[in-house]
């Protein structure tokens, strides 16, 4: 059975002949920073239909080292990142393509779509939502940015005062 080595300085124990160390300082050598999580105004952010928009994310949520600013985020610290966004929309119409993309440095680099599909037929549907989830690698002058696209006649990316609409986060995966 094995020995739990704790305290506050390093600790070497020989056990099974095996040399176990620790360091038990209590300082994380790598940590899932920088990291930050921000959503739009209240009202929304009107989207023109058929166009490509950049997500004006007005409110942050958290932002552990002010890397997230002008609805861009610039890690300075390379590394990889798990980005995740949610996009809800209000009344989109029936059978309309509607699609997320996380930018990198001005180009599209991930891209989700989803095809809205209204019960009730016809336009002016209920809310309906997508996400995208994707690990991207960063050096220290990448940017990143989400564009969204919707062929449904001009709508509003959601906005809430919390993070159950529309959202745009990311952090830096320690350890990888």
């Amino acid at each position: 059975m094995p020995t739990l080595i704790s305290g506050s300085t390093g600790v070497n124990k020989i056990q099974d002949g095996t040399i176990v160390a620790a360091d038990m300082s209590g300082t994380l050598a790598d940590q899932n920073t920088p990291a930050f999580m921000a959503i739009p105004a209240v009202g929304g952010d009107y989207i023109a239909s058929s166009t490509w928009a950049k997500v004006d994310w007005t409110t942050e949520v958290y932002d552990t080292d002010n890397k997230f600013a002008s609805s861009r985020f610039t890690p300075t610290v390379a590394g990889k990142y798990h980005f995740t966004c949610q996009i809800m929309w209000e009344q989109i119409d029936d059978r309309t393509n509607n699609h997320i993309a996380l930018y990198k440095n001005g180009s599209e680099y991930h891209r989700v779509m989803f095809y809205s599909v209204n019960p009730s037929g016809g336009g002016g549907g209920p809310l309906s939502s997508a996400s995208l989830d994707v690990t991207a690698i960063s050096d220290t002058d990448d940017y990143f940015e989400i564009y969204v696209y919707q062929s449904s006649g001009g709508r509003h990316v959601r906005g809430t005062t919390h993070s159950t609409g529309s959202y745009f986060s990311a952090f830096k995966l320690a350890g990888v």
